[in-house]
């Protein structure tokens, strides 16, 4: 079995002409101890299917075994040091725009559909890609009900990441032209998800969640929002001085960050009311990724349209 090139859910220089932002699943883990696979019988499997991969390790330690699906798409097969059997499969179904191309380009690799579909979820990467520059999203980015925040800089001593909350429920909003070396703007908002903070088992559970009821939504990032910021100008010193500090400080940091910092000297509200403003984007995070799913798992819905 040789894959086909197929083209990815994300936005990338291939298909950024249509798209200006884009919701998707940019990685899954699976348990994959129950399929008792010993590393040397995958790589056998793997040159009869006439796939490339290479051993290695990763950078954090553990053994692994790299397949190379497509040029943009690539699967990993961790293994355990002493016994040699699949311990985890690591996939990513952003390098698809289908559910369908996904489950029969990968998922088949690894063995029936039916089995693999039911493997242990472990971790699921939810993501949001809008083709505005970070220095504009993050401006403007608000967040509710989370207060541990780390802003990320790098030699520039530029702003290039914000990650928001604590551990298993961080979301994070990146440069990712910066971080990808892409060569058009580009700013994600992802969260990573473990354990029983997934919301569904397996790959079954997902999938159905998505194709039986067209209306569900999934509420993610529904305390998120993306803002442009109108600054209203002032006439009296003390709101002159006030206008001139919010500005400085937008400049550095985004808005509720802003707001909480402000909030620990004063009454945010009461004090900056009249000089700021957040505007609210016609698309928000939650509905673009719930549209992502919409179309990632409903292919021959999308096709009709």
């Amino acid at each position: 079995m040789k894959a086909q090139g197929i083209l990815s859910s994300k936005l990338t220089s291939q298909n950024i002409k249509n798209h200006c932002y884009g919701g998707f699943i940019d990685k899954i883990i699976l348990d994959a101890r129950t399929l008792e696979i010993h590393k040397d019988e995958l790589r056998e499997h793997l040159d009869n299917l006439e796939l490339k991969y290479e051993d290695g390790s990763f950078r954090g330690g553990g053994l692994r075994i790299k397949i190379f699906i497509t040029q943009d798409s690539t699967a990993y097969a961790k293994y355990n040091f002493f016994t040699k059997q699949l311990s985890q499969l690591i996939l990513n179904p952003s390098c698809y725009t289908y559910y369908s191309s996904f489950k029969h380009e990968v998922l088949s690799i690894f063995g029936p559909l039916d089995v693999i579909q039911l493997l242990p979820l472990t971790r699921i990467d939810k993501t949001v890609d809008i083709t505005l520059s970070y220095e504009e999203v993050s401006r403007g980015f608000n967040v509710k009900h989370k207060r541990s925040v780390n802003i990320y800089q790098f030699m520039s001593a530029q702003n290039r990441s914000i990650d928001i909350g604590k551990s298993p429920e961080v979301i994070k909003l990146y440069n990712r032209t910066f971080k990808a070396k892409l060569n058009f703007p580009c700013t994600r908002l992802e969260t990573c998800l473990i354990r029983n903070k997934i919301g569904y088992k397996n790959l079954k559970e997902l999938e159905e969640f998505w194709v039986s009821d067209k209306s569900k939504e999934d509420t993610t990032f529904k305390n998120v929002s993306f803002n442009s910021i109108e600054i209203h100008n002032q006439n009296n010193l003390p709101d002159k001085k006030k206008q001139n500090k919010i500005s400085v400080l937008l400049d550095h940091f985004p808005y509720f960050l802003i707001k909480s910092l402000l909030n620990n000297k004063g009454n945010f509200l009461r004090d900056y009311k009249k000089i700021v403003e957040l505007l609210p984007y016609k698309i928000q995070p939650n509905a673009v990724f719930t549209t992502g799913m919409r179309i990632f798992f409903n292919e021959d819905e999308m096709e009709t349209k």
